[in-house]
């Protein structure tokens, strides 16, 4: 007997398949890896396209410059200007003559330099300067508008080639991005936990399901030393842990579960939010948080919420829409709160209907919770 006439293996059961890009190609975390950054990019040629950031090129361009040079690979620079728009990744093609790509610095630098590779079919080698997001690991990629309102995110077939996690460079970046970060990677357990059922999920959803708890778990317990060390200007174990977490963990759930472990109703309220006035104020991470705090109300978690925003608050994350920068009328609540519930946002991942006037009353709870 074959094993395509079995009976007992029939796959009439089987889910559709996957596409699941869970990591980097190569991964290196640790002091001072960034300096292999020449010896990365040689090994696919002697051209790189380096997209990076005003202020992270301004903090560690002359170095990676070096380690490129010295590897003999010749690098043309390409800031991210004003945003990670399409518009932008445009200009990046533009007459490339390249055979790599370079992302240094943060998440918006990193996802143009994803999706510039993607689009241009070559391998690209991320170097974040900061823990405040896990898009140096991520196989996906937002586009912004000029203005800095979230546009789009596009899915990738598959993760960076390399990231060098070099968490003595990182750790030279403010306290507030680690903050952030936290804020972010929290965000996995309460958005994946709030769509995922665990006992219908496959084995790679459970394994992002336990993942993004021991994330939770562990963040509470050491969160406000590393970000404490952090602003002391201390590199300690809680703050490699910190980096850790945000960049590699927190881009490994994501990986495995899908969109669902990456984006549910904190994330749908935060990319509402860019879309207006005061959002230069506050990062990524921040409006995350306040997410979290909605989504919790939306859930019925008062209490768990008023909780986490007193864990917010002791590691410096703004909990209210004042503290993010924003100050909204009515109009403009009533716009956010539309923008969550359009009919392709990922709140709907949660396991019961949601209005916009049900977002609108969720938010203004989450902007109160411990007055």
């Amino acid at each position: 007997m074959t094993l395509s006439n079995c009976p007992s293996l029939s796959l009439a059961w089987a889910p559709a398949a996957r596409l699941l890009p869970v990591a980097p190609a190569r991964v290196e975390i640790g002091p001072a890896v960034a300096a292999h950054v020449g010896e990365v990019a040689a090994a696919y040629g002697h051209r790189a396209l380096v997209i990076t950031g005003r202020h992270a090129w301004a903090a560690v361009g002359e170095e990676i410059a070096r380690h490129l040079a010295d590897a003999g690979v010749t690098p043309r620079v390409h800031m991210v200007d004003p945003d990670c728009t399409e518009a932008c990744a445009a200009d990046a093609l533009s007459g490339l003559d390249a055979e790599s790509v370079v992302g240094v610095g943060g998440g918006k630098a990193l996802d143009l330099a994803k999706l510039v590779a993607n689009q241009a079919g070559l391998p690209c080698i991320t170097v974040p300067t900061s823990a405040a997001t896990c898009a140096a690991w991520t196989a996906l990629g937002n586009f912004y508008q000029p203005t800095g309102a979230f546009d789009f995110g596009r899915s990738l077939p598959h993760g960076p080639a390399a990231v060098l996690v070099d968490t003595a460079l990182i750790a030279r970046s403010p306290a507030r991005l680690l903050a952030s970060g936290l804020a972010d990677t929290l965000a996995k357990w309460y958005e994946t936990s709030a769509s995922v059922s665990y006992a219908e999920a496959d084995m790679t959803t459970r394994a992002a399901w336990t993942m993004a708890k021991f994330l939770h778990d562990e963040i509470r317990l050491w969160g406000v030393d590393a970000v404490a060390d952090a602003r002391a200007g201390r590199q300690t174990a809680a703050v490699d842990r910190a980096i850790e977490a945000n960049i590699c963990l927190a881009g490994t759930v994501g990986g495995l579960g899908g969109e669902r472990c990456r984006s549910v109703a904190a994330h749908a309220v935060c990319n509402a939010l860019t879309g207006m006035p005061g959002n230069a104020d506050s990062w990524h991470g921040e409006k995350v948080a306040f997410g979290i705090l909605t989504q919790l109300v939306l859930q019925d978690r008062v209490l768990e919420g008023q909780d986490l925003a007193r864990f917010f608050q002791a590691i410096g994350v703004p909990i209210t829409l004042a503290g993010l920068g924003y100050h909204l009328d009515e109009a403009q609540l009533d716009a956010v709160a539309d923008h969550v519930c359009r009919p392709t946002s990922t709140v709907h991942h949660l396991p019961f209907p949601v209005t916009p006037a049900r977002v609108k009353a969720a938010m203004k709870t989450a902007d109160a919770l411990l007055t």
